[in-house]
């Protein structure tokens, strides 16, 4: 619709209503604002991204799938990572259940591929490690390959 002399929205050295910032540009109402968890991290500020809340704040700071975003956090599509978290979580309902999945199942998510479904996996076992471990026990490097007896290559 025009704007005509008359119309409040109207100056005479203008080309386009004074709602709009340029000629192109649309109505403010057809610009919907994204919020965070909708925009990729790199446009988040700072400050809110999980890792610098971490570091600043410490872990206990953090919610589930902030945490879990730190661990998925290496995308070059330029996706969310704490989206793609509260979605592994609630998409096997909580931990328990995320540490049930296999690794099929994670993979079957968008945005999930091999190497994050790896991550996720593996990040959960060593919590469940963690809480079989004996307190003042040390770790034992065990590396779960055939030996030459067993007839490995």
């Amino acid at each position: 619709m025009p704007v005509e002399p008359g119309d409040d929205r109207w100056h005479p050295h203008r080309r386009y209503p004074l709602h709009q910032t340029s000629l192109f540009a649309p109505p403010p109402s057809s610009q919907r604002r994204l919020s965070l968890a909708e925009r990729p991290l790199r446009e988040w500020p700072i400050q809110e991204r999980p890792i610098e809340r971490l570091t600043e704040h410490g872990p206990m700071a953090l919610a589930d799938s902030e945490l879990l975003a730190v661990v998925l956090h290496h995308s070059t599509s330029g996706s969310n990572p704490v989206a793609l978290a509260q979605q592994l979580i609630s998409s096997f309902g909580d931990w328990h259940g995320l540490q049930q999945a296999s690794l099929d199942e994670i993979q079957r998510l968008p945005g999930v591929g091999r190497t994050r479904a790896a991550q996720v996996k593996a990040v959960l076992e060593i919590a469940r490690r963690m809480l079989l471990a004996q307190p003042g026990t040390r770790f034992v490097l065990e590396h779960k390959r055939a030996s030459p007896s067993q007839g490995a290559p």
